[in-house]
Formats: C-alpha cells, sequence, structure tokens
C-alpha cells in the first residue's frame, strides 16, 4: 500500500521538534525522494523522510537571509532570499553544502531547475542562469 506523504514539515524550534504537517504546501519545503528540504527565517534545513512518521533532521546550514522558495532535484538546492539573491547548496548523502549565490539587480522570488539551468523569478523579469559548472553563469 503506498503511502502518501504530507508535503510540510513543521519545525518547533521551542520544543526542538519535528513533525508533518496536514496543511497546504509551503513553498519554503521541497521533497524528492525520501529527502525533504525547509528554508526558514535564517536556515536550510534537510530532513530524511524515508518514514513519513518521524522525519529526522539531518544537517542545518544558516542563511544570509530568510529563504522565501527552495528548489531542490534531489542534489542540487536553490533557495529564493529576496533581495538577497539566490543562494546555491548540494545535498550530498546526509550533508548540505554552500556551493555558491547568485546576485541579481532586484528581489527575487522563485526558482525552478530545467535541467543544468535554473529559472529565477525576480520583480524585474526572469532570468536563466547556468548552474551546470562550480561558478553560475547569468545567460539572460
Amino acid at each position: 500500500q503506498n503511502q502518501s506523504l504530507p508535503s510540510r514539515i513543521c519545525v518547533d524550534s521551542i520544543k526542538d521538534t519535528t513533525s508533518f504537517c496536514e496543511s497546504r504546501p509551503s513553498p519554503s519545503t521541497s521533497i524528492s525522494s525520501n529527502k525533504a528540504l525547509i528554508a526558514s527565517d535564517s536556515e536550510l534545513l534537510l530532513f530524511d523522510v524515508s518514514d513519513p512518521t518521524q522525519p529526522t533532521e539531518l544537517d542545518r546550514l544558516p542563511l544570509v537571509s530568510r529563504g522565501w522558495v527552495v528548489a531542490y532535484d534531489g542534489e542540487r538546492i536553490a533557495v529564493v532570499l529576496g533581495s538577497a539573491g539566490v543562494g546555491l547548496y548540494r545535498a550530498d548523502e546526509d550533508q548540505l553544502e554552500k556551493t555558491g549565490h547568485i546576485s541579481l539587480p532586484s528581489s527575487t522570488f522563485d526558482v525552478a531547475f530545467d535541467g543544468d539551468a535554473l529559472w529565477i523569478a525576480a520583480f524585474t523579469g526572469a532570468w536563466l542562469v547556468d548552474v551546470h559548472g562550480p561558478n553560475p553563469v547569468i545567460l539572460g
């Protein structure tokens, strides 16, 4: 029997607990395979969600600004940071690693991977960025 996963994980920083929420999906949460990512006000959190009743935190990294939206393709991660641009990360095994940063002339509000490219929506328009190599290249 296939059990569907709720698409949102709630983190209670006061009680230091995590659980699945039955509310609407949050754009700051992304689930791929058995891993979930949450961008909070100050951190990027990685969870193992292979047991839907017990999400387990694997790693966390500080963010330079509030994380608004997360795109996750199972390995690469892009986090919308508003006026601070887009943070680039990688999830290797059970650890997060910061791999880069993209600054744009206006605030960002959405991202999506498209193969080796990253689409970024900003208030001044859409940007296409090649994220294949170690240094992101803005294509247009």
